[in-house]
């Protein structure tokens, strides 16, 4: 009974070895080789200018003519600088999306939820820039004498993750961005929301442009109150 003891104790003891030789793989060294990941990446914020669809028009230059389509769905993709419209199949009655970049749409307008307000594009390539620009421009103010546009367009900003500090966080975040360019005359360029820059557009106006974005408290670097300025200017005799 002692020696058939010995022979089971000793025959444990191999197998344990031989489970555990220089080489094997065991779950221990997997973790070591492939640790696990327990972060989750995610990103926020949206490609998209507004939130959802919004009701307009477009207008489709084909063969040197422009037709215009008009109580359709929109969404402006900021980072592909092309327009997603809704089409109905009046004879499924479904509904599919199609892509529109410049190469034939002209441009397109509709009404912005937010704002209440009709919002009008253009495409970059109607004005001559240099170099020249894909995509389309938000038209605020087109006069006479002077244009104001905006440019919007999207990014991916990544995260600020520091792993071996344990900082950070690995979420990546979309970045909408906006410039501005003015056309007077037959050029069209690129300018900042600076008092001086935008001022010197003005010419001999400038004092009177001055006087009236001090008088009405407006700021340069607003949108709205640019767009302000400019249209006071245009205005001017």
């Amino acid at each position: 009974m002692k020696t058939l003891n010995l022979l089971f104790i000793s025959l444990l003891l191999c197998i344990k070895v031989y489970a555990q030789r220089p080489g094997d793989f065991t779950q221990g060294t997997l973790n070591e080789l492939i640790p696990f990941d327990n972060t989750v990446k995610q990103r926020h914020g949206s490609n998209y200018l507004l939130k959802g669809w919004s009701k307009g028009k477009i207008r489709l230059k084909y063969k040197g003519k422009i037709k215009e389509f008009s109580d359709l769905e929109l969404r402006y993709d900021l980072a592909n600088q092309h327009l997603e419209v809704k089409f109905n199949n009046g004879l499924t009655n479904q509904t599919k999306v199609k892509v529109f970049n410049d190469q034939y749409l002209d441009g397109f307008e509709y009404r912005n939820a937010e704002t209440k307000k009709m919002d009008y594009f253009e495409k970059c390539k109607k004005y001559k820039l240099n170099p020249p620009l894909y995509g389309f421009f938000k038209v605020l103010v087109k006069g006479k004498k002077i244009a104001l546009f905006e440019r919007l367009t999207s990014y991916v900003q990544k995260g600020n993750e520091f792993k071996t500090l344990g900082i950070g966080s690995p979420n990546e975040r979309i970045i909408q961005k906006r410039e501005f360019y003015v056309t007077k005359g037959d050029k069209t360029y690129k300018i900042k929301r600076r008092k001086k820059t935008v001022l010197a557009l003005f010419g001999d106006k400038k004092n009177d442009v001055k006087a009236f974005a001090r008088e009405n408290d407006l700021f340069y670097k607003s949108a709205d109150d640019l767009s302000a300025i400019f249209k006071y200017y245009d205005g001017l005799k």
